[in-house]
């Protein structure tokens, strides 16, 4: 498994406990919007990106509608 899978997984993952939507049901071209953050919720996916991978992932980013896919890809940009 690559960074960007182990990224994408841990955000599915991170969503499904969260926010209770089925993780298989998240795509990577879901915007998170979409799903139902707020900032609060960014706030802390933010967080959990930066203890597991080491980058802060700007919360601009969530805020103005990254996908899931995207997050997963700055995610794994830090490795």
């Amino acid at each position: 498994m690559g960074v960007y899978d182990e990224a994408l997984t841990m955000i599915t993952t991170w969503i499904e406990t969260n926010m209770g939507l089925p993780a298989d049901t998240v795509s990577p071209d879901a915007r998170l919007a979409h799903l139902g953050f707020d900032y609060l919720l960014g706030e802390e996916l933010s967080t959990a990106i930066e203890m597991k991978f080491g980058v802060d992932v700007l919360d601009t980013m969530i805020e103005e509608g990254a996908t899931v896919g995207q997050l997963a890809k700055a995610a794994a940009s830090a490795s």
